[in-house]
């Protein structure tokens, strides 16, 4: 293996979340310049892997460890894997998409479009050879005559029902997005009736502007989708046992303000079964039209070749959920501000507190958190309705986080920091699929071809903050129990990377593992580390004979260290060495 000239440095970087486990890692800097799959290839390689930084942006600016201006981790997008906030289970979900035929990126996740868009295709067919199953079509047509093509010479426009599946498929796709048989209809009728009839005009449905979503005749017949403000005539049905009847109502309203009038002076607004209905209506004028009784409510995608909805895999461009006052999700920049919901749950009973405040997510949650139990989080329809009626008819934020990213040694990121204080990426505008640490001390995301400078880690530590207020004795009895030590620190690298834990709490102080002897007034580490390194807000350890007195770090004294009681209770931090497997 070619070897590159190298300039290493150690030192330990800490990823950071409170009462959880944390690794420790060595990480060693190396200068060259290189895409972040080559990177990625040079630290498997070399025994270890690309560094799973978390707060080493606050590190670098102390230690300008190489006088480079940023590095290239290699945290970056494998899947889509949405969570509550309060850690429930995922176990229900109302995304909103746009459109209405599903295809396939070439990164493999999925997206919808207007189904008169040109793509190839891939078809399907019956066959217990896997090899022969796909049917990769490099010909463009819309969805509609794919689906045809695939039906009249193979079985039917591809589904996908698992994640090997659609890894297959890509595998056998040129690069190109392509359409797959998922199909989205939204369109139910006011009345609740389950016609299937609809005459769309051409290149319709389109969703204009991602705001049409209630639809009217037009003069020759075929139905367009438009925008449900629009002021319209419109026709209402009479229903009976016996006869239905429809009129023209020659008042121009928009579709809500026409559906309420229909209930109160009719049965609904008409539901058109069939295409001898549909002549029978009276046809506007040219470029006019007149509502019917058909609007876009939930999305409902389906097969094309009837198979059940199993596995999806939509891509979606941003990090934080919020609920629209359709009662549909969707997906938003995280550092926008918006009003929230959080709630309480006392025996099992859960209350929704509305908080008309708008704040961005993180602060959102951290709100939440503080007065109540968390972000609200969704388990059924029953309590999605609930929710929307409690909000006051704006979008707001619920607590559904996309935490997409993922380090190549295979641990899940749980702690970014990003400049815009959001703590989750924004992706906005051009893929952004490698994360990069900048010196300035803020880490952002750049792309896979962009060079950067490389940083490998070995991990050697696990730390771990606990929260709880305790004694010395307690916290120390505490690290005992879980085969740890209350912390040393030997550096001054060490001193700055517990400096950046300990800021993360409430507390001015925490518990170090120092104390000094009671007898002889030396002061020494609990796990028998030499004190070769000390940083006291005197400058020289006290020496206080016959106390009880132990070390804390304060953070209302620049992270130096305080001697203190030791029956005094403060949060404290245990390490341990890192077993590998």
């Amino acid at each position: 293996m070619k070897q590159f000239p190298r300039k290493e440095v150690s030192i330990i970087i800490l990823f950071l979340l409170t009462c959880r486990g944390l690794n420790l890692s060595v990480l060693n800097v190396v200068s060259n310049v290189m895409v972040w799959h080559k990177a990625f290839n040079y630290c498997r390689n070399d025994s270890s892997d690309a560094a799973a930084v978390a707060a080493v942006n606050q590190l670098m600016l102390k230690l300008n460890i190489s006088g480079k201006d940023n590095f290239c981790t290699d945290l970056s997008f494998y899947e889509v894997k949405w969570q509550w906030s309060n850690k429930d289970e995922v176990t229900y979900s109302n995304w909103k998409r746009d459109f209405f035929c599903g295809f396939v990126q070439s990164d493999g996740t999925w997206n919808d479009s207007v189904c008169y868009d040109q793509k190839p295709f891939m078809c399907y067919q019956e066959n217990s050879n896997i090899n022969e199953r796909y049917v990769w079509i490099n010909s463009r047509m819309n969805w509609s005559s794919a689906q045809n093509y695939c039906q009249v010479n193979y079985t039917d426009l591809v589904s996908i029902r698992n994640e090997n599946e659609n890894q297959q498929i890509m595998e056998k796709a040129q690069g190109s997005p392509f359409w797959i048989g998922l199909f989205n209809n939204p369109w139910k009728w006011s009345d609740g009736e389950n016609s299937i009839f609809q005459i769309w005009t051409q290149n319709q449905p389109d969703n204009y502007l991602r705001n049409e979503a209630c639809v009217e005749i037009l003069s020759d017949g075929s139905w367009n989708d438009d925008f449900c403000g629009k002021k319209n005539y419109f026709f209402c049905t009479n229903k009976s046992k016996v006869t239905t009847s429809f009129d023209l109502v020659e008042y121009s309203l928009s579709w809500l303000d026409a559906q309420r009038y229909c209930r109160a002076n009719y049965t609904d607004l008409m539901t058109v079964e069939n295409q001898t209905e549909n002549q029978k209506l009276q046809k506007p004028p040219q470029d006019q039209g007149y509502w019917i009784g058909l609007s876009h409510e939930n999305d409902n995608w389906q097969w094309s070749n009837k198979s059940p909805l199993t596995y999806t895999n939509w891509r979606r461009e941003f990090s934080c959920a919020v609920l629209q006052s359709d009662g549909s999700w969707n997906d938003s920049d995280c550092s926008e501000e918006k009003p929230f919901m959080c709630y309480n749950e006392m025996e099992y009973i859960r209350t929704y507190i509305w908080i008309n405040e708008r704040m961005n997510w993180t602060r959102a949650q951290n709100y939440c958190r503080m007065n109540y139990k968390d972000l609200v989080s969704i388990r059924d329809e029953s309590e999605n309705e609930e929710i929307r009626n409690k909000a006051q008819n704006s979008p707001f934020w619920i607590g559904l986080f996309n935490n997409s990213r993922k380090w190549s040694d295979g641990d899940k990121s749980t702690l970014t920091s990003n400049s815009n204080q959001s703590q989750l990426p924004d992706n906005e505008q051009h893929p952004e699929n490698c994360t990069e640490v900048k010196i300035n001390g803020c880490c952002v995301i750049t792309q896979y071809s962009t060079e950067k400078h490389l940083i490998c880690s070995q991990v050697g530590w696990n730390v771990t903050l606990v929260n709880d207020s305790s004694t010395w004795e307690e916290a120390v009895d505490y690290c005992r129990n879980k085969n740890s030590h209350l912390i040393s620190i030997s550096s001054e690298m060490e001193q700055n990377t517990i400096a950046t834990l300990v800021n993360t709490t409430k507390s001015s102080s925490v518990w170090l593992g120092l104390r000094q002897s009671r007898v002889f007034g030396f002061w020494f580490w609990t796990d028998e580390m030499p004190l070769s390194y000390q940083n006291w807000t005197s400058g020289s350890p006290p020496q206080i004979s016959f106390s009880n007195h132990c070390a804390v770090i304060s953070k209302d004294n620049n992270f130096l260290w305080a001697s203190v009681s030791c029956l005094e209770k403060h949060p404290f931090i245990c390490r341990s060495p890192l077993i590998s497997n």
